[in-house]
């Protein structure tokens, strides 16, 4: 029952505290004077990707019990979705439609859709830990043995680059 959750547990965590990052360089960038572009952009796809990972394997691990989870993580999943799109949207503005830099007001709030996907993100793991650990539903453990290689290739295949790019990039 808890092989799901931890698998499901180590890129998610991993998301958050990169996610956390970014969330930290956009306060940066909304405080800046210099008006640079002061966020990560090449890592953006590669954290989603964690995301995707997670929710891939929450989904497959509990697929017997989604209707109770969605029930569960509805209100906070669709506020932490909210979040993200304002967060793509703002992003998409910021860094390739404004062509005034000196308005910061998209900065703080594309900071602030930051701050609110983070918070609802770990809101929903949160309760998704306790769901499991509460309900106890029904693992789908039978694709265990491939997700524990193919989670270690994957996660090599994300963290390795970013880990480069940053190296690089100071």
């Amino acid at each position: 029952m808890y092989s799901g959750l931890i698998l499901f547990l180590i890129p998610v965590s991993i998301y958050i505290a990169l996610f956390g990052y970014e969330t930290y360089l956009s306060y940066k960038k909304a405080i800046s004077k210099d008006h640079k572009r002061n966020y990560v952009e090449t890592t953006w796809e590669m954290t989603h990707t964690l995301l995707i990972i997670s929710l891939v394997l929450f989904f497959v691990f509990y697929s017997g019990s989604l209707d109770k989870i969605a029930k569960s993580l509805f209100v906070f999943a669709f506020l932490a979705g909210s979040f993200l799109v304002a967060r793509g949207i703002l992003y998409t503005y910021i860094f390739y439609v404004k062509q005034n830099n000196k308005n910061k007001i998209s900065d703080w709030l594309f900071f602030l859709s930051h701050v609110g996907s983070l918070v609802f993100l770990a809101l929903v793991v949160l309760k998704s830990i306790l769901f499991v650990v509460n309900n106890h539903p029904e693992s789908n453990s039978m694709f265990l043995p491939y997700f524990i290689p193919g989670e270690i290739l994957t996660l090599a295949l994300i963290l390795g680059p970013m880990y480069v790019l940053y190296k690089i990039k100071d």
